[in-house]
């Protein structure tokens, strides 16, 4: 039996699909949510690193599934009001995100517009 790959992006998984089609659901619904608010540069930039993420062949499937992972939780925090977030949550994911992909000018930015808002 083979499995099918979502529909809804080209990425490069060969895991289990239905775990990874919702985090990329919470990170579709997460980056609505900033655009709507305001938070252009963040959704862009979320958006953005979705993409490379997903697309990239040296990543290996497991690092993909927790890079993502770790992003949806970015995503989300920066989408929650500012009262709501949780700055250890965020700062965490970040930190994971940065020491795995070594991204520290793309995303210490945001480490610092999340923590401000």
């Amino acid at each position: 039996m083979t499995k099918n790959k979502p529909s809804s992006n080209a990425f490069n998984f060969s895991g289990t699909y239905a775990n990874l089609s919702i985090v990329l659901g919470n990170l579709n619904g997460s980056v609505q949510t900033l655009q709507t608010r305001g938070y252009q540069p963040i959704a862009q930039a979320i958006e953005a690193l979705t993409a490379a993420i997903g697309e990239s062949e040296e990543i290996r499937d497991g690092d993909r599934k927790d890079l993502l992972e770790n992003l949806a939780v970015v995503s989300n925090e920066a989408s929650s009001k500012p009262d709501q977030r949780k700055p250890g949550l965020l700062k965490s994911s970040l930190g994971f995100i940065t020491a795995a992909l070594g991204a520290e000018n793309e995303v210490i930015p945001l480490v610092h517009i999340c923590t401000k808002s």
